[in-house]
C-alpha cells in the first residue's frame, strides 16, 4: 500500500509540474505585465515571482521555491548576511521603457553581490 501512495504522489507531483512550468513556457511580449508571474532561472535551483509595486511603474522579483531550502544543519538557507533567502526580494526597481527593462538590480544571494541590470 505504501509504494501504491508513492506512486501515486510522484504521479500528481509530475503533473503539477508539468501544468506549473507549461503555464509559464511563453516569450515575454512587448507589454510590462506581460514578465508578470512565476519564473525559473536557468540553473534551477530556485523560482522566482515577478511582481508589479503597487501605484508605480516598478516591478520586483521575490523568491518563492527553493530546491535545496534548507542548509546541512535543517536550518532556513541564509545569505552571506544572514538574511534567509526564501521569500527575500532579489530583483528591484526593473522599469519597462521603449521594450527594454532598465534600472533594476539584482542581489544574488551566493555571493553577496548587487548587480546594475538593464
Amino acid at each position: 500500500m505504501k509504494k501504491v501512495a508513492t506512486l501515486a504522489f510522484l504521479a500528481l507531483t509530475l503533473v503539477l509540474a508539468t501544468a506549473f512550468t507549461a503555464s509559464n513556457i511563453h516569450v515575454v511580449g512587448n507589454e510590462a505585465g506581460d514578465i508578470i508571474g512565476v519564473w525559473k532561472p536557468s540553473e534551477g535551483t530556485s523560482y522566482i515571482r515577478i511582481f508589479k509595486e503597487k501605484g508605480k511603474d516598478k516591478y520586483h522579483g521575490k523568491v518563492v521555491w527553493l530546491k535545496e531550502p534548507n542548509d546541512a544543519d535543517g536550518n532556513p538557507r541564509k545569505d552571506e548576511n544572514g538574511k534567509e533567502i526564501m521569500g527575500m526580494v532579489n530583483l528591484r526597481d526593473f522599469i519597462f521603457e521603449d521594450g527594454e527593462w532598465t534600472d533594476g538590480t539584482i542581489y544574488d544571494p551566493k555571493s553577496g553581490n548587487t548587480y546594475y541590470c538593464t
